[in-house]
């Protein structure tokens, strides 16, 4: 097991710079597959308390991050990791650790090698079934303090949680609920139940959307929440055709950059593309 202050360099280092920027392809695959060794390693020995467990957590979030930004699977094999994915009564940071491996899957299975076949939708109704299970099961202190819907002109709800764990396991809750809405083998593909279907996975789709971004935009919220808000946005941008909606999306991508230096010139480029703005 690597000592704790260890895992954490990795972890910063990878975060000052992000795979991608310097390396080749093929150097960039050693990289990725020395780090999934080590956090797959680490993970048979997992502290329940500090620096180290601290530090898988954060290497597991930027893996997230990474899959999202360039829509692949971890390939992370967390089989042996050794977290309670069950839904018995734990404390939060275990119902923060649950869903954060359960995104780890949906991910897996929406950019992985998944052949659609019978197994698959088997595979895929047992996703569907855990992320409802825990949202059921999820303990009190999950639930918001405060929430709001738009006010007039306004395109994202204010939201006000209790604690950062229970803001962090509902950012990566609602990332998997668009996933598997996006990548459901059942939805049908032609004829006009297609389109009635399009229009509510969109519907459904555009207000997970919202809802990371409101939870990015409530006051003393907004360093935190930024990622999950961006991945929505990476995810699901291109499903707002409102002229209005798609402002606010731009407006806070800006926002996030200016204010946090969260780097998303490229994301503010490829939106403005695909909703077809002209160049300002």
């Amino acid at each position: 097991m690597l000592d704790g202050s260890v895992l954490a360099t990795i972890v910063l280092q990878r975060f000052a710079a992000p795979i991608g920027t310097t390396l080749g392809i093929k150097g960039q695959e050693c990289e990725l597959a020395e780090i999934r060794t080590i956090f797959e390693t680490q993970a048979e020995f997992l502290l329940p308390r500090g620096l180290h467990q601290a530090a898988f957590w954060a290497g597991i979030r930027q893996e997230i991050y990474l899959a999202v930004l360039h829509q692949r699977s971890t390939t992370l094999c967390l089989d042996n990791c050794n977290i309670d994915r069950s839904l018995e009564n734990a404390e939060d940071e275990v119902w923060m650790g649950r869903i954060t491996l359960h995104l780890v899957d949906v991910l897996e299975f929406c950019f992985g090698l998944t052949e659609m076949d019978a197994y698959a939708v088997q595979k895929y109704e047992g996703l569907v079934g855990y992320l409802a299970d825990w949202a059921a099961s999820k303990p009190e202190s999950f639930e918001p303090l405060f929430a709001q819907l738009p006010e007039d002109g306004g395109t994202f709800p204010e939201i006000v949680f209790l604690s950062d764990c229970a803001m962090a396991a509902w950012h990566y809750y609602h990332l998997a609920r668009m996933l598997l809405i996006a990548h459901n083998p059942r939805a049908p593909r032609v004829g006009s139940s297609y389109m009635v279907a399009l229009r509510s996975i969109d519907n459904e789709i555009k207000r997970d959307v919202q809802i990371l971004c409101g939870i990015a935009e409530t006051p003393g919220n907004a360093y935190r929440a930024c990622p999950a808000a961006i991945m929505g946005i990476m995810l699901a941008g291109d499903r707002f055709t409102d002229r209005r909606e798609q402002q606010a999306l731009f407006d806070f991508l800006v926002k996030v950059e200016k204010s946090h230096a969260w780097p998303t010139w490229s994301i503010q480029q490829e939106m403005k593309e695909t909703w077809g703005w002209s160049p300002s």
